[in-house]
Protein backbone atom coordinates (compact mmCIF):
# COMPACT_ATOMS: atom_id res chain seq x y z
CA UNK A 1 0.00 0.00 0.00
CA UNK A 2 1.45 3.11 -0.95
CA UNK A 3 1.13 6.20 0.87
CA UNK A 4 -0.78 9.57 0.02
CA UNK A 5 2.06 12.70 -0.19
CA UNK A 6 1.10 15.35 2.47
CA UNK A 7 -0.85 17.59 2.36
CA UNK A 8 0.84 21.30 1.83
CA UNK A 9 1.76 23.58 4.64
CA UNK A 10 -0.42 26.77 4.70
CA UNK A 11 -0.01 29.86 6.82
CA UNK A 12 -2.82 30.11 9.60
CA UNK A 13 -3.53 33.53 8.46
CA UNK A 14 -4.46 32.28 4.71
CA UNK A 15 -6.73 29.86 5.91
CA UNK A 16 -8.55 31.74 8.79
CA UNK A 17 -9.03 35.65 8.91
CA UNK A 18 -7.47 37.36 11.57
CA UNK A 19 -10.60 38.63 13.35
CA UNK A 20 -12.76 35.61 12.97
CA UNK A 21 -9.65 33.91 14.95
CA UNK A 22 -9.54 36.55 17.28
CA UNK A 23 -13.36 36.19 17.74
CA UNK A 24 -12.95 32.68 18.68
CA UNK A 25 -10.30 32.97 21.15
CA UNK A 26 -12.46 35.69 22.85
CA UNK A 27 -15.43 33.05 23.10
CA UNK A 28 -13.22 30.87 24.22
CA UNK A 29 -11.63 32.79 26.98
CA UNK A 30 -15.32 33.68 28.21
CA UNK A 31 -15.91 30.03 28.81
CA UNK A 32 -13.07 29.84 30.84
CA UNK A 33 -13.72 32.84 32.95
CA UNK A 34 -10.65 34.67 31.73
CA UNK A 35 -10.35 38.07 30.04
CA UNK A 36 -7.43 38.31 27.48
CA UNK A 37 -5.74 42.17 28.12
CA UNK A 38 -4.64 41.34 24.38
CA UNK A 39 -4.76 38.92 21.40
CA UNK A 40 -1.39 38.96 19.15
CA UNK A 41 -0.57 36.88 16.23
CA UNK A 42 2.85 37.29 15.42
CA UNK A 43 4.04 35.86 11.68
CA UNK A 44 6.30 32.99 11.75
CA UNK A 45 9.68 32.83 10.32
CA UNK A 46 9.04 29.00 10.15
CA UNK A 47 6.71 26.19 11.18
Amino acid sequence: MRKSAAPEWSPLEELVPIDVFKSEVLVWAQRVGVIPKEINVPPMKCK
